[in-house]
């Protein structure tokens, strides 16, 4: 990684060259994750109250949800279900979310020290995972919210989510009331500051030197995505992600696709993509990085 730290979290003109060095050579079977996951972590152990959970699942997805088992007491939550086609699983672990993932992931996550702090105060945290099918991706990722919100409407001290995969975090207030703009999303597939993206994964920003920073996402890959880097100047933080999450909807609602030696142009910026060249054992992601130009 040498000087690298962590701070936080259709104008295809040219064909992509046949040998690619942004698409790493790993098997098929190990490239896509069969499901899909997040973790919502509780400061104390929770209790389940097992008529208002059935109640609160049954009345978010109506006919949609069967449910095949579901444990709920005040040491036990496991829930396996299945929503149309898609196969559910909801389980508590009684201990601590691993120290050395949240030491991985909170300094790279965009909210404020206070709340990282509670992240490491969990005594619970519980799995909310479903399986891959033909379903969209996004609609699997709006179903874990769903059922998120109606964990967190059991009322015990929910400190937050965290998505390994995507390695980033949010605290219990960012994913709050977010229904709204999540179904915004599912309607009209982009809209100015979000997107998928927003809600699933991270976006590092690494110290080259000191005027210059690579920035990467970290969860495009869960859509079968290359991931996206850009290196620029300290000031391009902020433009640099609502770059990535126009290009991010470009190639997953549009199905655009963009490989090395494309050229797009969004807005008035002109962008031209190349293979990734260095530092690839820290941005490589499962379905490759492009590097985005400015041109």
């Amino acid at each position: 990684m040498g000087i690298f730290s962590k701070l936080f979290g259709d104008n295809n003109k040219e064909d992509a060259p046949t040998d690619n060095p942004s698409t790493p050579s790993t098997p098929a079977d190990e490239e896509q994750a069969d499901s899909i996951s997040f973790m919502l972590l509780y400061k104390e152990l929770p209790m389940f109250d097992k008529p208002t959970l059935q109640k609160s699942l049954t009345d978010t997805f109506r006919d949609a949800l069967d449910i095949q088992m579901l444990l709920a007491d005040e040491k036990t939550l496991m829930i396996n279900a299945k929503l149309e086609a898609n196969e559910l699983t909801v389980a508590c672990l009684t201990f601590s979310y691993p120290k050395q993932i949240l030491e991985e992931i909170l300094p790279i996550c965009h909210f404020s020290e206070e709340d990282k702090s509670t992240f490491h105060q969990s005594e619970a945290h519980v799995l909310v995972s479903i399986k891959k099918n033909d379903t969209p991706i996004h609609l699997l990722f709006d179903t874990l919210y769903r059922v998120a919100d109606c964990l967190i409407q059991q009322g015990n001290k929910v400190i937050g989510t965290v998505t390994e995969a995507g390695l980033t975090a949010f605290p219990l207030k960012s994913i709050q009331g977010l229904s709204g703009e999540r179904e915004a999303l599912i309607k009209e597939k982009a809209i100015p500051f979000w997107s998928w993206m927003a809600f699933t994964g991270g976006f590092v920003k690494y110290i080259l030197d000191d005027t210059t920073i690579w920035y990467v996402t970290k969860g495009n890959h869960q859509f079968g995505l290359p991931e996206l880097a850009y290196k620029g100047g300290y000031t391009e933080g902020n433009d640099t992600l609502i770059l990535f999450k126009t290009l991010f909807s470009y190639m997953y609602s549009y199905e655009a696709k963009l490989a090395p030696g494309h050229t797009a142009e969004i807005g008035a910026t002109n962008l031209k993509f190349s293979t990734l060249t260095e530092y690839a054992d820290i941005f490589m992601g499962k379905h490759g990085t492009l590097v985005v130009n400015r041109v």
